[in-house]
């Protein structure tokens, strides 16, 4: 598997990455033992730029599975790079990925804080996302909207929120322990069975995100 994004695939902090739990979650479920994730992110990373590294970071490795999560750096008006744009680009990703005979998956971001975002750039990140969960539906690929689940947390529990962020647009450690768990869950993948009490935090974060999620119904 690939991981193609920007800074928040990229592992740049200490601790472990949303990246690596998935990882952890593939060998750990499906017990393949020679799975290998390869991490394909470089901050800055828009739409434009995968495309141009495409060969090199993706298409080189042959992966049965690419995770893509881009958007935010294609929303920075700096880029000049329109939603309508960001879709097309997108949209050439994901069938450059199905030529390659690689599963594409797409994914969304964390919820950022909006007060803390240049408004046209938060406008544009929003239109993004929303593009992203367009193009899965119209091209029929599996979406793993990360945005809906944080926007719930930041939203209803602010202040559990708030610790999750390194900074303004980056997660910190326990944030990538709650994305990691996240995707895991999305895919159906069990992860930390071997570790509850390490778990215990962030899985409580998770309970806390089900408690208003309107989409999961208790007994």
């Amino acid at each position: 598997m690939v991981g193609l994004g920007s800074s928040n695939t990229e592992h740049f902090l200490s601790g472990m990455h949303w990246f690596e739990i998935l990882d952890i979650g593939i060998k750990q479920t499906r017990e393949v033992r020679k799975h290998i994730c390869i991490n394909s992110g470089v901050g800055g990373d828009t739409t434009v730029r995968a495309l141009a590294r495409f060969e090199r970071d993706v298409a080189l490795f042959k992966p049965d599975v690419t995770l893509v999560t881009l958007g935010l750096n294609d929303a920075n008006p700096t880029q000049g790079i329109s939603t309508e744009d960001y879709k097309a680009h997108l949209i050439t990703i994901v069938n450059q990925l199905r030529d390659l005979g690689s599963i594409p998956l797409l994914q969304t971001y964390y919820a950022c804080p909006p007060e803390r975002v240049d408004p046209s750039r938060y406008a544009g990140f929003l239109q993004n996302m929303e593009r992203t969960r367009e193009v899965a539906a119209e091209l029929d690929v599996l979406l793993i909207d990360q945005l809906r689940r944080w926007e719930l947390l930041r939203l209803n529990f602010p202040d559990l929120y708030a610790p999750l962020l390194e900074d303004h647009l980056h997660l910190n450690r326990h944030g990538n322990l709650l994305m990691g768990l996240e995707l895991c869950r999305a895919l159906h993948l069990d992860v930390g069975e071997d570790a509850p009490d390490f778990w215990a935090a962030t899985r409580e974060l998770q309970n806390k995100m089900d408690s208003v999620d309107p989409t999961i119904t208790t007994a």
